[in-house]
């Protein structure tokens, strides 16, 4: 574990390296991913992405509920029959019918009116980003799932390259033996080597297996189109310096936008809810027919609720979210920065670091071969031999991981640029599941 003085030394020196301008900013070709349709087609097929498309229509209807208005026309129908008598009259009462109808409407003022169409297309931008973001989310977990499967692949191939190679030592020991050079604990050390490497082929084997079934189960079919893992390279990173790529990173972020629109809905209903402090008027047209239609009457009715104080404090409350809704989004603003910044220091790094192991890897083949050739000369022991062997195999496993790692390090910092397989406008309708 690196010292914390060293430690900051080198992310301060990495965050201040500026890259080569190469590209002007543009991805490079990535070769090593599957092709963009088949991705697009998988991603919107996912039943996040679905959803949050679900959500994205139910939003929009949502605001035009709002902007068509609360208010609907109320009928209001009334029948009664009246008696009518002459005070100390022996003549029998009169008997009348009477109906009335009435015609009700609360109107909203125009202040609520555009009131509610802001509200409803924060609303929908809200739904819109949230939409994006499944889409983008998604994308990131299929790039993962990618190359842990490239990276298990790799792996399997380098323990089939190591046992030929073994089987090339293995056959040189038992010359050895039969000549008489060496004594037979020479063949038993190396088969034991052979019979490892198998069991770690194996194993490979296995978890290569196992990650190409998790790939074709959330992303069916991807892995029938799985070119070879490419070697990491200076210029498989943004040709910007680091201050413009965190920016840039922090501007596109999906979370710092969710955050940012739900605090601009906080604040609209908010002033939807100050404005609900006044009074909406209720008017209505009726008509009456009294005494069996000797009467008729028509008339207009207004009436208007009076406000109380959960009104106010309704506007209060309101206010005071849109307050916390604010001071997250700045939170939450902060926090994707600190991760951008993470994001270059990774991609940086992880390229540095296989940079140095494949470098420590090739050096040690050097070694290894130069020893091997002193064996079989007498100069050095078969345990200087063995030795080498066990540190080239561990220095190539290592590599073989960084290489994955720096890669997809490198392509995970262009897809949160937008750079490659941006189809975040998309919608599940618009592109057939595969």
């Amino acid at each position: 574990m690196l010292p914390q003085r060293p430690l900051k030394l080198l992310c301060g020196a990495l965050l201040a390296l500026p890259s080569l301008w190469v590209h002007g900013g543009q991805a490079p070709a990535m070769v090593d991913l599957p092709p963009t349709e088949t991705v697009q087609a998988l991603i919107l097929a996912r039943p996040e992405v679905r959803a949050a498309s679900a959500g994205l229509r139910a939003d929009q209807a949502a605001g035009e509920r709002l902007r068509a208005s609360p208010h609907e026309t109320t009928v209001r129908l009334q029948t009664q029959t009246r008696h009518s008598a002459e005070p100390g009259s022996a003549a029998p009462s009169q008997r009348y019918t009477e109906a009335q109808v009435a015609l009700e409407r609360t109107l909203r003022l125009p202040a609520k009116a555009r009131q509610d169409d802001q509200v409803a297309q924060t609303t929908e931008a809200l739904a819109d980003v949230r939409k994006a973001d499944a889409i983008h989310e998604a994308s990131r977990a299929l790039l993962r799932a990618w190359f842990d499967w490239q990276r298990d692949r790799a792996l399997l191939a380098l323990w089939h390259q190591q046992l030929e190679a073994q089987q090339a030592l293995l056959d040189m020991a038992e010359r050895r033996v039969r000549a008489g050079d060496a004594a037979r604990t020479e063949l038993l050390a190396q088969q034991a080597v052979w019979s490892q490497l198998e069991t770690e082929r194996q194993a490979a084997q296995t978890q290569e297996a196992l990650s190409q079934a998790r790939l074709n189960l959330h992303y069916p079919g991807l892995s029938a189109q799985a070119p070879p893992l490419s070697r990491p390279q200076a210029s498989d990173l943004p040709v910007r310096p680091a201050s413009e790529v965190i920016e840039a990173l922090t501007n596109v972020s999906h979370e710092r936008q969710v955050a940012e629109r739900m605090a601009d809905l906080a604040q609209a209903e908010a002033a939807k809810l100050d404005l609900g402090r006044q009074i909406d008027p209720t008017v209505g047209l009726y008509a009456a027919r009294e005494r069996g239609g000797a009467e008729r009457v028509l008339g207009v009715s207004l009436s208007l609720p009076w406000g109380g104080a959960g009104r106010e404090a309704a506007a209060k409350q309101g206010w005071a979210q849109a307050l916390q809704a604010q001071e997250s989004a700045r939170s939450v603003s902060l926090a994707v920065r600190a991760q951008s910044e993470q994001a270059w220091l990774e991609a940086q790094g992880s390229l540095l670091r296989w940079q140095g192991l494949e470098a420590s890897s090739q050096r040690l083949d050097e070694l290894l071969q130069k020893m091997v050739k002193g064996w079989q000369l007498g100069e050095y022991g078969h345990g200087d031999v063995l030795q080498a062997r066990r540190q080239h195999l561990d220095a190539l496993k290592a590599a073989v991981a960084a290489r994955a790692d720096a890669r997809h390090a490198a392509c995970r910092l262009w897809l949160d640029l937008h750079e490659i397989w941006d189809f975040d406008d998309a919608t599940p309708e618009t592109v057939p599941a595969p």
